[in-house]
């Protein structure tokens, strides 16, 4: 058993010297080693292959990325269409100073939409950005 240690822990020796050792090569040929060497103009083209959900879980890994993630031109638009059980009240102020260039809410049939949910997204109207905003089908909004 300790024979078995020890290989192990020489072998990952050996890779960490390896990693070490292509990362100064990668480096010396000009390739980019670490994430945050990557320009941000890039990482905003990367993210806006993501789903919304996907870019909020990102934006979670790290301060920078958060920065990134959180770019006004990745959010011009949200949509949640065909929702039961999302949490948009709770959702929408933790996210409301970072969507300041926010332009479309499309929360179309959305069984979550109601009246408090309605009033969570008033700041949205009321900051002049938003230009539109769906909630057809969204059966627990009356009109009265």
């Amino acid at each position: 058993m300790a024979n078995r240690i020890k290989h192990a822990y020489r072998m990952m020796k050996r890779r960490k010297c390896l990693r070490k050792f292509q990362k100064s090569v990668f480096k010396s040929i000009g390739y980019i080693t670490e994430l945050n060497e990557i320009p941000t103009d890039l990482l905003i083209y990367i993210f806006s292959f993501l789903e919304k959900k996907e870019l909020y879980l990102v934006s979670h890994l790290s301060k920078d990325l958060h920065e990134v993630a959180f770019d006004q031109s990745l959010w011009r638009s949200f949509q949640l269409r065909n929702q039961k059980k999302y949490q948009i009240c709770e959702a929408l102020p933790r996210v409301y100073n970072k969507l300041e260039g926010l332009q479309i809410l499309n929360f179309s049939f959305c069984d979550c939409i109601n009246e408090q949910a309605c009033s969570k997204i008033a700041p949205f109207i009321n900051r002049g950005t938003l230009k539109e905003l769906y909630l057809d089908g969204c059966e627990n909004i009356t009109d009265a």
